[in-house]
């Protein structure tokens, strides 16, 4: 048995063998992996959506990192127009 990995979900799981499968359905209506307990990804195994869920993480950092500098690049030309005008 394991506890549910939704949000607020206080439902415990039972997983029967067997099947060749190990998506679960919640009391709650969350469906999720028996192995990883990541959202049900069948056919996919749980390594390759643990290196998805790294890329997708690393992809989101980078993106930070564009907005932030885009933002001071702009911020800077318009300080550099502003004293230009003064």
């Amino acid at each position: 048995m394991k506890w549910c990995p939704a949000p607020g979900c206080e439902f415990a799981v039972e997983f029967v063998m067997g099947s060749g499968n190990y998506d679960v359905c919640c009391g709650c209506s969350y469906n999720f992996c028996w192995n990883c307990t990541e959202e049900a990804h069948r056919p996919v195994d749980c390594v390759t959506v643990a290196k998805w869920i790294m890329k997708n993480c690393a992809e989101s950092e980078n993106m930070n990192w564009y907005s932030i500098r885009w933002i001071l690049v702009i911020s800077y030309f318009l300080l550099l127009l502003l004293t230009l005008w003064l």
